[in-house]
């Protein structure tokens, strides 16, 4: 597998990039998710103790889009919704 290659030095997004290196990828968590009706709202806890920078869809039983609600991150949670009923995923919050 390739390095990651940072941006140039002093860029717009090298910090955002720092910052995911260095700290939110080595601290992350799965979590399997059901999502009920598509466009609900669904609460899922992370136990993190930080507010997460993202998430990534690792794994799901159908074609889906998940999204963030609009719903402020916490420390403790995150809020997301699928646009498919009675989807199943798999995802890494980092």
């Amino acid at each position: 597998m390739p390095d990651l290659v940072a941006p140039k030095s002093g860029g717009v997004y090298e910090q955002q990039f720092r910052n995911i290196v260095d700290n939110s990828l080595d601290r992350r968590k799965f979590v399997d998710v059901s999502f009920g009706t598509a466009g609900d709202e669904l609460t899922i806890e992370h136990g993190l103790g930080y507010i997460p920078v993202g998430f990534i869809v690792i794994n799901a039983n159908i074609a889906m889009s998940v999204f963030s609600t609009g719903t402020p991150w916490d420390t403790e949670s995150i809020y997301l919704q699928a646009n498919q009923d009675n989807a199943h995923a798999r995802i890494m919050i980092f």
